[in-house]
């Protein structure tokens, strides 16, 4: 593992957060947390699936690993203060900001508020400067700007910028194999697990399934620019949904890549399982980009992007109830999860 593949990733999170990692532990693959979680962090609801923010699951990768993280609303006098104070420390952040006053966000710089994760550092008080990193792989940018040309991106718009930072470390990057080896029957519920309030990840397959003519009918609003008045609250449970996509396909790849790293037994049970993951990982970003071109094609179309959708998913239940028959233990059944 070299420092140079993990300072990339299509996913802003994985990719701070990563970076943080590395800096810390520079020897260890930071999939040893990040990757420990094959959760979808969705629930059902009569309007389809719902997701919880992506932060959510990587905070709590990195809780069972020992490391507390804290998040704190930048919208706030006290979250503004607590940022500079945190910066002058030397604590190294993961600022989510507005992409819409970000300088080198070139795809919605000027155009669009949405939120993006870099990572703030090395802060200089001689100039006021600050490191800003930004890994993800399409806007990959590493250099110092002023910590107040920033100030728009972080405190301003109509979005709810925060900032996440890591309050106590583990002496240790990881725990002993054992302890990843007693947790694979939990993963393995987590991909195709007894039905809770969390859908498994054939639950979640099955969900979306059941409820794709009511999603498919909100698609379209997806393209609307006007974001106000008539259909907002269905526009955004379509953007809810591509974004709870979005997440749970990265934490299906760093999960996979984690079963490739993890220091236990069996190995070879892992690979195999960590290649079946990655594949339904493959077919999650395929069905996501599939109803954001059925949203943008007519009538006509909508059959055959339905038929495909279907097969998908259909296809990722069963690579999901493979990958979690090899990580239970020997004989040991899953529960149904549909």
């Amino acid at each position: 593992m070299t420092v140079a593949t993990a300072l990339t990733d299509p996913c802003c999170f994985h990719a701070t957060l990563g970076t943080m990692l590395l800096d810390r532990f520079p020897e260890q693959d930071p999939a040893l947390v990040l990757g420990d979680s094959a959760t979808t962090e969705a629930a059902d609801s009569p309007d389809g699936p719902v997701f919880d923010h992506i932060a959510t699951a990587l905070s709590d990768s990195l809780h069972i690993r020992g490391h507390l993280v804290a998040e704190t609303d930048l919208r706030t006098e006290a979250g503004a203060a607590a940022l500079h104070e945190l910066l002058r420390r030397g604590t190294p952040l993961i600022a989510v900001a507005d992409t819409y006053a970000l300088d080198h966000y070139w795809m919605d710089r000027g155009r669009n508020h949405a939120l993006h994760a870099v990572l703030l550092r090395d802060y200089d008080p001689a100039d006021g400067s600050v490191r800003l990193t930004d890994p993800m792989d399409a806007t990959l940018h590493d250099g110092r700007t002023p910590l107040a040309a920033l100030d728009a991106a972080l405190f301003a718009g109509p979005l709810s910028q925060s900032v996440l930072h890591v309050t106590a470390w583990a002496p240790t990057l990881t725990a002993e194999g054992e302890d990843h080896a007693a947790r694979m029957p939990l993963h393995a519920d987590s991909l195709a697990g007894p039905i809770g309030p969390e859908l498994s990840g054939t639950a979640l397959a099955a969900s979306l399934a059941r409820r794709l003519d009511q999603v498919l009918m909100r698609m379209p609003l997806l393209a609307r620019v006007d974001q106000e008045g008539v259909g907002q609250a269905e526009r955004q449970q379509a953007v809810s949904l591509m974004l709870g996509l979005w997440g749970y396909h990265h934490r299906l790849r760093w999960f996979a890549r984690y079963l490739r790293c993890v220091p236990v037994p069996e190995k070879a049970r892992l690979d195999g399982a960590a290649d079946l993951v990655e594949r339904a990982a493959h077919d999650w970003l395929a069905v996501r980009t599939l109803l954001t071109r059925a949203g943008m094609s007519g009538p006509e179309q909508q059959g055959g992007y339905r038929e495909e959708i279907t097969l998908r998913l259909t296809r990722i239940g069963e690579l999901l109830e493979k990958a979690a028959a090899r990580l239970r233990p020997s004989g040991q059944a899953g529960g149904c999860s549909r």
